[in-house]
């Protein structure tokens, strides 16, 4: 029973990627941007988690000399969007988010029903599976009900 629970999780991963993937090319918007207060952000963002002292700092220059590109993309897309695309029996754009959100609802479930079946106190692991089945079941009621 392990042995299914992981390979189902493992397809639900490989579902949650494709449709991530397939959502952002599709749909998704590239943010580009380049230059010297790019790199000089971005390096000044690294090892700043590593400070834990409190004080003022003597210096605020960034040691950072030359260009940096950073590009992102985003994307989103609501539950009442998704229901809606199905209405309109539109399958091509509301595969990717179905498939994203389908992926996602079967690796957590799957991995917790795995993660149940191979823990030797079982106490634990029913409260563990509880929480997260609970908290899967009013996911999956905020979509039908959005």
């Amino acid at each position: 029973m392990f042995v299914l629970f992981l390979v189902l999780a493992g397809l639900s991963l490989i579902l949650l990627v494709v449709g991530t993937v397939w959502l952002l090319s599709g749909r998704g918007q590239t943010t580009r941007r380049s230059g010297r207060d790019v790199g000089a952000e971005i390096m000044g963002g690294i090892g700043n988690d590593d400070l834990t002292e409190e004080g003022i700092p003597l210096v605020e220059k960034s040691a950072f000399v030359g260009t940096g590109v950073k590009v992102t993309r985003e994307t989103e897309m609501s539950y009442t969007e998704v229901k809606q695309l199905m209405r309109e029996r539109q399958w091509r754009a509301a595969l990717p988010p179905i498939l994203a959100i389908v992926g996602m609802f079967g690796l957590i479930v799957f991995g917790v029903l795995a993660l149940w079946w191979k823990m030797d106190d079982k106490l634990i692991a029913t409260l563990i599976a509880g929480v997260v089945l609970f908290t899967m079941a009013r996911i999956g009621w905020g979509f039908i009900r959005a």
